[in-house]
């Protein structure tokens, strides 16, 4: 059942609101703005290596999550297997088991591991894109090139193969880094990795490179692509870098500073309890889903983004707006309007992302919600009545109010 706000959030009247403008274009690839191309499944997730089997096995919420996403944009996200345990673990053909490894308590990784044929079998049976994770810091490329051959022969959905986790942390603590590391020798090695696993495995267009964390432009895709072996980019399918920037909530939820160091949440679910970043990782999904462009209508300057996406036709479809001060959760909450021109409709439909401060966790019972609805726990089923705002727009402009540490997902058409 779908409930409709007769009005735009009245909360917002209780405060003094100051204002942003912003206008929608036309069209898409008009006007000056930069446009994006979105992928068909504009998210994906990525999985830890060595705990890829237990979250499809022991966490109920896994596939309901994914497959919340996919009932968005009509295709399974795609997923990543790897991490810091993919360089510590060796493939084992006898295996019975998936992966085999100790630790002294549940939250450890592990420090070696070995996984076999089941390992790869289990990822076949995921629906979506997989790209498989294999280990280059041992320096036993005969392994990984076994490893690579029997992921080829299970894996029918199989996207890509990683050759390698964030190298620039390797040095004197992997073999291969053992001596001289640096990202031109680094290079270098997933050059040579690349044409050589690509050979024995009869495939181009399969790795997955780069994989650093670190800032370009040392280490990474732009260190790749300088070195010039066009040999190696002949068995290059995508470039893939990392970003964990750290810091504190008001930093990391800054918009003038994530738009200059982009990063995505993470800890979206787990055995037992939700993350709120789920929900934010179910409103990106919800903006993007069926668009084939995207276009920032802010400068990146301040503390509020708008964000548009756009239809086949070129036509605006969605629009994201976001109030991102830090709000803690404790006293008065500041409201921005958002004020929209550009909008063609008479009145347009709106779901609210929120939650009582920026720091709300629903471990804690600090749910967040967008349109009123939540995810259950342990589940990942969607509670809540789907709630809709009701905006009007009078000769084409609109105002929207958004509080701090909330976000506002428009609907265009």
């Amino acid at each position: 059942m779908i409930s409709f706000a007769s009005l735009a959030w009245l909360g917002a009247a209780a405060h003094i609101a100051s204002a942003v403008s912003f206008t929608v274009p036309t069209s898409a690839t008009t006007g000056a703005l930069p446009y994006a191309p979105v992928e068909v499944a504009p998210l994906g997730l990525s999985f830890e290596f060595f705990a890829f089997p237990a979250y499809f096995h022991n966490v109920t919420a896994t596939n309901l999550c994914l497959a919340n996403l996919k009932a968005l944009s009509g295709t399974w996200p795609p997923i990543r297997i790897g991490g810091t345990t993919q360089d510590r673990a060796s493939y084992d053909a006898n295996l019975l088991s998936e992966v085999v490894y100790s630790v002294e308590t549940p939250v450890d990784a592990p420090k070696a591991l070995k996984f076999g044929p089941s390992f790869f079998e289990l990822a076949a049976m995921y629906a979506g894109n997989v790209t498989l994770s294999l280990n280059r810091g041992k320096n036993d490329i005969n392994n990984t090139i076994a490893a690579a051959k029997a992921a080829v022969q299970s894996i029918g959905n199989l996207y890509a193969i990683e050759l390698g986790n964030e190298p620039e942390y390797w040095a004197k603590t992997q073999p291969i880094a053992s001596d001289a590391w640096d990202p031109a020798i680094d290079a270098a090695s997933q050059n040579e990795w690349a044409i050589i696993v690509g050979n024995a495995i009869d495939k181009k267009d399969i790795v997955q490179a780069g994989n650093s964390n670190s800032l370009p432009p040392r280490w990474g895709a732009q260190e790749l692509i300088a070195s010039g072996n066009i040999t190696a980019r002949e068995f290059v399918r995508t470039y893939s870098h990392h970003n964990y920037p750290g810091g504190n909530v008001s930093s990391l939820m800054s918009h003038s500073n994530a738009v200059n160091n982009v990063h995505f949440p993470y800890s979206f679910f787990g055995e037992e309890s939700m993350g709120n970043p789920y929900v934010g990782v179910y409103a990106a999904t919800s903006f993007l889903a069926g668009a084939r462009y995207v276009a920032a209508l802010d400068d990146g300057k301040s503390a509020f983004a708008a964000y548009a996406t756009f239809d086949a036709s070129g036509a605006p479809l969605r629009m994201l707006l976001y109030n991102s001060n830090y709000h803690s959760g404790i006293g008065s909450r500041s409201v921005e309007d958002f004020i929209v021109d550009g909008i063609s409709a008479s009145q347009v439909r709106s779901k609210r992302v929120t939650a009582d401060g920026a720091e709300a966790r629903q471990d804690r019972g600090g749910n967040a919600s967008i349109g009123q609805q939540y995810f259950h726990n342990a589940t990942c089923s969607i509670g809540g009545t789907e709630t809709f705002e009701v905006n009007p727009v009078w000769d084409g402009q609109a105002t929207f109010s958004v509080a701090a540490s909330e976000a506002l997902l428009v609907y265009l058409q």
